[in-house]
């Protein structure tokens, strides 16, 4: 039944874009996907009417289910029906809500998993994360583990856009093998979207100071400004949140107004939120 289900949410996939013709944007990587789909998804809804991935929906079944709007409908065939039916609903009909921009992250569990993903829904800008060791259940090295991430980039033509984390050394290293134009980010020097001067936020409260998110400055083309990202701690938020930059100004937004928009960041639970603990304590929840 998955295998049917899928064929056929393929063909409707295909059939939306279509018809709709989004700008889609695919994100990659072993790591930061789904943090980096949500500042992106925050960034762009400011200009845009986006739509992200559902969840971590980055598979072969949860993409398409994206890209037509709606939740997996699990064991029940009357959801499944109640999804095919909306589908059909939005080829006959024009749904003026459909949107402007897909954000979509595409998974690899093995090899050809993002070939099969960007054939049903091609990608105009692509956005590596990091690459690193993982899913060796199917990859042999990270040789075929970089090759397999790397297409997101390296597949796109020149009208294509590559967004790439320069502070991880495998994804720095495909911006030889990109044709169109490249956006880089990170800390490092190197990067065209590069963050410095971090510091933590503190509020006092009772003659005690509870920390409140991560202050941060971001620099591109001479410009820099400051930004503040609400609620949580630690270096791969702010990774994220350059991502969403990166992706922000390849979409010619400036950074005042992409630094408005990151205040508004929340990233998925569990990953070093800052939560109010009682007796005036703090936990940080990482779980």
């Amino acid at each position: 039944m998955k295998h049917f289900i899928q064929k056929i949410l393929r063909v409707y996939a295909r059939l939306l874009l279509k018809k709709y013709k989004p700008r889609v944007i695919g994100i990659t990587g072993s790591v930061g996907k789904t943090s980096a789909k949500q500042a992106v998804l925050v960034v762009l809804a400011d200009q845009y009417r986006v739509r992200g991935t559902i969840k971590n929906y980055n598979n072969e079944i949860g993409v398409p289910l994206t890209i037509i709007g709606m939740k997996s409908g699990g064991r029940s065939l009357v959801r499944w029906f109640r999804i095919f039916t909306r589908a059909t609903w939005m080829l006959i009909k024009r749904d003026q809500n459909f949107p402007e921009l897909l954000i979509l992250e595409m998974g690899a569990d093995r090899p050809g998993d993002i070939a099969y993903l960007m054939e049903m829904a091609p990608v105009d800008v692509g956005v590596i994360t990091a690459i690193g060791e993982a899913h060796y259940e199917y990859f042999k090295d990270i040789k075929s583990i970089k090759q397999e991430k790397g297409m997101m980039v390296t597949s796109l033509s020149e009208d294509g856009v590559s967004i790439l984390n320069v502070d991880n050394d495998h994804a720095a290293s495909l911006v030889s093998q990109v044709k169109g134009r490249v956006v880089t980010y990170g800390f490092s020097s190197d990067a065209m979207v590069q963050a410095s001067d971090v510091s933590i936020a503190y509020q006092e409260l009772n003659g005690r100071s509870f920390p409140t998110g991560v202050h941060f400055k971001i620099a591109h083309e001479g410009a820099t400004v400051p930004v503040f990202l609400p609620g949580v701690l630690g270096s791969p938020h702010m990774l994220a949140a350059l991502a969403g930059v990166a992706v922000g100004v390849a979409h010619g937004m400036n950074l005042i107004q992409i630094a408005e928009t990151l205040r508004k960041f929340e990233p998925p639970c569990g990953r070093m939120r800052i939560l109010r603990g009682i007796k005036e304590t703090v936990i940080l929840d990482d779980t």
